[in-house]
């Protein structure tokens, strides 16, 4: 089991440095008010979420709920992603990557 955990978080890691987070032009100052919205959408770290397996609805990749950097509501459910660029895509079209 460790070693299969081991293996998970090195391919998780190659995903991650392989689609990386493209860095983006300097962003003028937000509104106090969204930038508090946002906040509150975000995955808190270290949160009850950890031990919880979840699904990236973009790429399918499977990962612990902890490790999330982004998420995302739609109705009453919440969707992980380990990169911002897969929480954009989903925030515009999420039909697309939802397969009920």
């Amino acid at each position: 089991m460790q070693s299969a955990r081991a293996i998970f978080t090195i391919v998780a890691l190659f995903l991650l440095l392989a689609c990386g987070e493209r860095s983006s032009p300097a962003r003028p100052a937000s509104d106090p008010a969204q930038s508090a919205q946002k906040a509150a959408k975000e995955v808190p770290s270290g949160s009850l979420e950890s031990g919880r397996e979840v699904e990236c609805p973009v790429c399918g990749l499977r990962f612990d709920a902890a490790e999330a950097k982004h998420s995302a509501v739609r109705g009453e459910e919440r969707y992980y992603f380990l990169l911002e660029d897969h929480k954009k895509a989903f925030e515009v079209s999420p039909e697309t990557y939802l397969h009920d």
